[in-house]
């Protein structure tokens, strides 16, 4: 516990730590040390600090169970010292800083541009000297904070950091991260438990010592504390409860031993969301009428807290847990109080020790909390804001203030990705509805939590709930259903006349917004708005648009075919919200980027975007787009003919986000590709017929089974530079094979699709002259130049003979040994 706890039987765990302290010079490193309370986990950092010494400068934060948390509190607490040095930061992360911790005013900044803030102000201080940065109980802190540490400690390699971080087992947080190295600490063997408590209990009679090790069961903290409860319980008391809960019972005995002030002064600390001393007493000594300092003393002196000039911290987090529980209701409330009234200059911790101090609604109150929710949200910290809205809820007087806020909120938790905290304000919105607006609300909120399931129904549920937000004036809420509706447009009917009654309704509802009008447009009837799209762009000048209505533009000109455009805008997006530190808008950014990137033929360009969209969508929490950028990567693999890669990204995509909307195109495309492609033209159509017949009631856009006597006519894909079905040379509607042939050619010159393997499939669909024979493809394609930006086949991989007049008998002809590699 502590700088008093010996370190016994963990050599393993200093040797690991030893070595990423030694390396620091030349190579960063981050750590999580896991395991259960008392198993060592605050010790191992404070002998990484001791051995550190001179060498480190050692920065610290602590997690700690209280009933709330500022945004960046545990972020502030560890960057504090070093906040003199942010002059040396560019005038964008400076700023980031200041806002997010409450120094300036600003515009609201991403997220993770503050932890980038945060990463480039800790390189440049170890640039003078290596810094260590402990964080302990991380599980405690608050969600902006987690986020902000977990993005530091993915990048700490290219610097002289060394991070550290303690975390509960079983307990969740962002630092828990497949991409960041972890340690799980085990009880201590029997050995060197014995040799532990030997050393800190002295001579025990063998009973008693039998039954303190097998109490303990190798916990250290165990060990250290139960020998103090010798003669005061029975073994029956051991057998009874957790050791957690003994281990708590023994450090309040110690507690009931101090006098009123000492026990006083424990409970403000904590409570407090800050270890500065000088508050902490002054709040103490509002509860005692009287000074109080010397009253540390004795805590300090049994090893319950650590006391220097500036702070008082405690030795470990179950001291605080004890004596949290040991607090009734109004004892506490009037700790929290007095931390509130020795708060004047600090009105945003103010009101939180005042809110849990709060025996009744109070208006006043709630509308200062709502207040402080709209700053933590310009301050990039949306999930501390649903917490701070929701308590402003609890807390109103008038009911439609109530629904106002708890509606926020429940918004809010399904936009920063908390379904579950959603969920709980939807029902509990669903008892403050008794309005019209107010059912209209809890219709969207209904949308946000099951946003996948309902057909044609829903869309036009949908767009007559727009026009009913419409009547009633709330034109945002009526522009959210609309795009809903185009959206499920986009994802089930691309194509079909329910996108026309969206953009109709639009069109009623008089929407002006050129990137949503774009948008609506795109989604609602993506073959058909190819021009308009593009003219609602080019009428918003490229001066005047910030990297989120860039990006909303770009995604527009995607969803309507026109890659020429969207990919363009897309990587100038992606540029720019990578400077300004977006990464969640980055995130849906880059897989839109892969996929624009790779219609037109530009695959290099594609992987680069997909490889980098997947892992920043991991980080950011964002499976949806994460599974898009796998399917991306996974084409482009396929079109390589690297299969077996394809399929391994397949199933990483399905394991990511099972929606199978996400991923059945590309197993149709492995289907068509890979098993047709080598000449199992039977376990392709199987597959596909396999896909077709899922849970999934309509394949996904752009995707079609090629069915043997399947003679119906050329259909267009999900977007108009899509590979098209195989076109007959007599279609449903009397079309020659050229007159097809004509179309693709067209199609592909107005969207900018300039795929290569679409060319070469347009070639190969016209046949030699204008005759029904069989269309070979031979090593030696008969147009070459297609072929120099397509990649060979995977090895072993077949080319079939294709009948130029529909289905037939499919031979093999040999491998394609003399494609080259270009692209483009």
């Amino acid at each position: 516990m502590g700088a008093h706890l010996p370190l016994v039987g963990r050599a393993p765990e200093q040797a690991a730590i030893g070595k990423l302290l030694d390396g620091a010079a030349e190579e960063g490193a981050a750590l999580v040390i896991r395991g259960t309370p008392g198993v060592g986990k605050s010790a191992l950092l404070e002998w990484a600090a001791t051995i550190a010494g001179e060498r480190f400068r050692v920065l610290r934060t602590v997690g700690s169970v209280t009933e709330f948390g500022l945004p960046y509190a545990a972020l502030h607490q560890v960057m504090r010292s070093v906040l003199g040095h942010r002059n040396r930061l560019t005038a964008n992360y400076r700023l980031a800083l200041d806002v997010a911790f409450g120094r300036r005013s600003g515009a609201s900044p991403d997220l993770y541009k503050v932890a980038m803030a945060a990463l480039e102000l800790l390189a440049e201080v170890a640039v003078e000297r290596p810094v260590l940065l402990l964080a302990d109980d991380a599980q405690w802190m608050d969600p902006a904070s987690q986020q902000a540490l977990a993005f530091v400690a993915r990048r700490v390699t290219a610097d002289r950091i060394v991070l550290l971080a303690t975390h509960r087992e079983n307990e969740s947080g962002f630092l828990l991260d497949a991409a960041i190295p972890s340690m799980d600490i085990a009880p201590l063997d029997t050995e060197s438990a014995a040799t532990l408590l030997d050393g800190v209990a002295g001579a025990l009679d063998p009973s008693t010592r039998s039954l303190l090790l097998d109490a303990a069961r190798g916990n250290p903290l165990a060990l250290l504390e139960l020998p103090r409860t010798v003669g005061v319980y029975s073994g029956a008391y051991t057998d009874r409860l957790l050791l957690t809960a003994r281990l708590e019972s023994s450090f309040l005995a110690r507690i009931d031993e101090f006098d009123a002030a000492t026990t006083t002064i424990l409970e403000v600390a904590a409570l407090s969301d800050s270890d500065d001393v000088a508050e902490i007493v002054a709040a103490a000594e509002q509860l005692s009428d009287r000074d109080i300092t010397p009253a540390l003393d004795p805590a300090a002196s049994a090893g319950l807290v650590v006391v220097d000039s500036a702070t008082v911290r405690f030795r470990h987090p179950l001291i605080r847990s004890a004596i949290l529980q040991r607090l009734g209701p109004d004892r506490r409330r009037a700790c929290h109080a007095a931390l509130a009234r020795v708060l004047p200059g600090q009105p945003e911790r103010s009101v939180w020790h005042r809110a849990a101090a709060a025996l009744r609604p109070d208006a006043a109150l709630a509308a200062e909390l709502e207040r402080q929710a709209e700053q933590a949200i310009k301050r990039g910290a949306p999930t501390n804001a649903v917490r701070t809205l929701e308590r402003a809820a609890q807390l109103s007087v008038d009911g439609r203030d109530r629904a106002e806020r708890t509606y926020r909120a429940a918004v809010l938790a399904y936009a920063v990705g908390r379904p579950e905290n959603g969920e709980r304000l939807r029902r509990h919105y669903r008892d403050l509805v008794h309005s019209e607006h107010d059912g209209l609300r809890y219709q969207w909120l209904n949308e946000l939590a099951d946003g996948d399931r309902g057909g044609k129904a829903r869309i036009d549920s949908l767009i007559d709930l727009a026009g009913m937000a419409t009547a009633i004036g709330d034109d945002t809420l009526a522009t959210d259903f609309l795009r809903a509706s185009a959206l499920r447009c986009w994802n089930l009917y691309p194509g079909r006349p329910v996108g026309k009654q969206v953009i109709a309704a639009a069109d009623r509802l008089t929407v002006a917004d050129i990137p949503t009008r774009a948008q609506l447009l795109a989604y609602g009837s993506p073959f058909d708005s190819d021009a308009a799209v593009r003219a609602l762009i080019a009428r918003v000048p490229a001066a005047t648009q910030d990297a989120t209505t860039t990006y909303r533009l770009a995604h527009a000109a995607a969803c309507a075919g026109a890659f020429d455009v969207s990919e363009g805008l897309l990587t100038e997006a992606a540029e720019r919200l990578r400077s300004e530190g977006q990464l969640h808008t980055l995130g849906r950014t880059l897989p839109l980027l892969a996929w624009s990137a790779m219609r037109r033929g530009s695959w290099s360009h594609a992987v680069a975007a997909a490889e980098e969209s997947t892992r920043l969508c991991a980080e950011t929490r964002q499976p949806f787009w994460q599974a898009a950028s796998l399917v991306a990567h996974a084409t482009v693999a396929a079109f390589r003919g690297d299969f077996a890669f394809a399929e391994d990204l397949i199933v990483g995509a399905d394991r990511v986000n099972p929606r199978r909307f996400a991923t059945i195109g590309a197993v149709v495309l492995l289907a068509s590709g890979h098993r047709i492609g080598a000449g199992e033209i039977r376990a392709g159509v199987h597959l596909a017929r396999a896909a077709a017949r899922s849970r999934q009631r309509r394949l996904p856009p752009g995707t079609r089974p090629v069915v043997p006597g399947e003679h119906g006519r050329s259909r267009r894909g999900m977007w108009r530079g899509c590979w098209r079905s195989r076109a007959h040379p007599k279609t449903a509607g009397g079309g020659t094979r050229d007159d097809l042939t004509h179309g693709a050619h067209e199609s592909q010159r107005r969207t900018g699709s300039a795929s290569p393997l679409r060319r070469v499939g347009i070639e190969l669909r016209r046949g030699p002259g204008d005759r029904h024979d069989d269309v070979a493809v031979r090593t030696q394609p008969p147009a070459p130049y297609l072929w120099e930006d397509v990649a060979p086949p995977a090895k072993g991989a077949r080319v079939t003979r294709l009948p130029a007049h529909g289905p037939g008998r499919i031979r093999r002809t040999g491998c394609l040994a003399a494609c080259r590699t270009r692209e483009s």
